[in-house]
This record gives C-alpha cells, structure tokens and sequence, in this order.
C-alpha cells in the first residue's frame, strides 16, 4: 500500500470525505481554508487504491513544529486500518517534512465500533480532541428521539418553553463571544480567542458548514451553540450561555431546537462532540468534563469511542525533547 500526495480538486476531495458515514469536518475541504487562513499550510495524503485519505496541518509551536490530521485519516469500510496506518508511519514523513518533529494523527475507522488495533510504532497521547462523544441518530421520527432523553432533560424543555424564549439563526457571532467570556468565566476555562472563533464561523458560514442559533428572552441572549454541518453530521463544536436567568432552561431549548434543525435539514447525525470516558482511570479522563458529560447524557443516543490521538515521531530527540518539557 502506498500513500502519495493528493492532487485533485476540493471538490473531488469533499465527494470522498462527505460521502463516508459519520463525515468528519476536520478532514473537509473548508477546515483547511480555514486552517490557510491562520497561514497554516495544508496537505492532503491518498493511498493508491482510493480507500483511505487524511488531510495533515503544519502546527508551528513556540518551539517546533509538527504535523496534525484532526480526527483523520479516513477509511473505507473494506480497508485494512491497521496495515494503512503502519503504511502512513512509514511513508508520511517523507511527504510532509517541513522540519517537523511528528505527526499527530487522530483514526476514524469505518467500522460501526470504530475498534482497530494501532500499529506499534504509533504512540499514545492525551487526546487533542475528544475520542468520546455521543451520537443521537436524527433519521428517527421526533417522538422516538424524545423518548431517548432522560426525563430531566424533557422536563427542561418544556419549562424552557414556558417561558417563550425566541430561538433564531444569528449570521454573526458577537453575541456567542459575548456568551463565551460569561461562561469561561464561570467555568473557569481558557476558551478559544475572539478573533480565532471570529474567523473561524466567518469562514465556514461563507462556506456554508457553520451555523449559530441564539436563545433569546425579550431580546436579550441567553445561550448559544455554534455548529457545523457536513456530509452526514451536524457537531455541535461550541456552546455558551449567560449566567443570568438560568432558571429559564435555555441551553435545553437551544439544543432540542439544534436537534430538530438538523434533522428539518436532512442530516443523519447530531454530534456531541465530546465526553468523558465511564471510567476515570481512561487516559481521556477529564475531571472538568463531568458536569457537561452528565448534560450531554440527558440527550441519549450511542456514545462512540474513536482509538484517540496517536504520535508518530519524526525527529526523535526532539520529540522526547519536546515531551520531556510538556510543550508538545
């Protein structure tokens, strides 16, 4: 099996990454505009027989550099993902250069339980994004998908509803910002920078992946989700909410309405994005993470556990260098 540059067009590459079940936005044509927008380079690898494919970005760090492929490579379900792996390990660095120091890659196996056994020369590492999510099938009618919650979260909703709060499609994202620093602040998380998430949803809303929808009270916003739509999947990728009126329930509303928007929009799959393994002994395990993966539970649909994020050394005394001090 041989791994060789992509060059075909965008559109070509999005029929392939857009048609597999479970599409991966990462691994889209508009996250790398986005990624070249950061003035990252971007490039995209293929095996011979067309049945695997991932799209790698060079990440400068304040001391070296390495190469990420965001939830990729992708597979077909005939392919054997362990042997392609193996072949990327071997062939990858070759391809890429760029002085980096490693490849990070994150798999998404065809297969429904997304199981592969990783090549050995692939290493382990605290996952760079989440290698548990939950995913709610949204082909099942509406009652069937309310029947999946928990009795709290439906309990929710309907005291959201209640009060009449307005659910509206914003095409700009200042009140999410505005949102986002409320609920760093309260949560005590470092979020993502303004002009980061700024460029990002302006990019992908022109590209047509990215949506916001806002719930409102009397004008006056209360929570927001930032999702992204591609192939099969709507993620939801980013949420926020006001720490007034909490008592109003509107991050229930706003995500049953992001439900149903992506089902009214065709869509297969709403993608929690991310939460915590069962148990705290996993490597993905964060403590943080508890309060938002018992929300996300009240949702229902399967939780899927990816293989994880996995290193694929280049420079080897730099890498050992670069972990010994935690930078990478």
């Amino acid at each position: 099996m041989e791994w060789k540059i992509w060059k075909g067009s965008d559109l070509e590459w999005d029929a392939i990454v857009s048609a597999l079940p479970y599409a991966q936005f990462a691994q889209s044509s508009a996250w790398s505009l986005f990624q070249e927008s950061l003035g990252r380079k971007v490039i995209r690898l293929g095996t011979d027989d067309g049945k695997a494919a991932v799209q790698f970005v060079h990440v400068k760090k304040m001391i070296g550099s390495f190469w990420l492929a965001k939830r990729g490579p992708i597979f077909a379900s005939d392919i054997d993902a362990r042997n392609a792996l193996a072949a990327l390990a071997k062939q990858a660095p070759a391809l890429l250069d760029e002085g980096a120091w490693f490849l990070r890659i994150e798999p998404v196996p065809a297969a429904s339980s997304h199981a592969v056994t990783m090549p050995e020369m692939l290493l382990r590492r605290p996952s760079h994004d989440p290698s548990i999510t939950r995913l709610l099938d949204v082909t099942a009618s509406e009652e069937e998908i309310l029947a999946q919650l928990h009795h709290k979260t439906r309990y929710n909703i309907r005291v959201a509803q209640k009060h009449e709060l307005m659910i509206r499609e914003v095409d700009s994202v200042d009140q999410f910002l505005l949102l986002q620093r409320d609920t760093a602040k309260r949560d005590r998380f470092a979020a993502q920078s303004d002009d980061y998430v700024r460029r990002q949803f302006d990019l992908l809303k022109k590209n047509g992946t990215a949506t916001l929808l806002v719930a409102e009270k009397g004008g006056v916003p209360l929570a927001a989700n930032f999702l992204i739509a591609y192939g099969d999947t709507v993620t939801y990728l980013y949420g926020a909410s006001s720490s007034s009126d909490r008592q109003l329930m509107a991050p229930y509303l706003l995500h049953w309405d992001s439900i149903l928007w992506a089902k009214r929009n065709g869509f297969r799959y709403y993608d929690f994005w991310g939460v915590n393994p069962a148990e705290k002994n996993h490597p993905d395990f964060k403590k943080a993470w508890d309060g938002i993966s018992r929300f996300k539970a009240g949702w229902g649909g399967a939780v899927i556990e990816l293989p994880g994020t996995y290193d694929i050394p280049v420079k080897s005394l730099y890498y050992k260098l670069g972990r010994s001090i935690r930078k990478i």
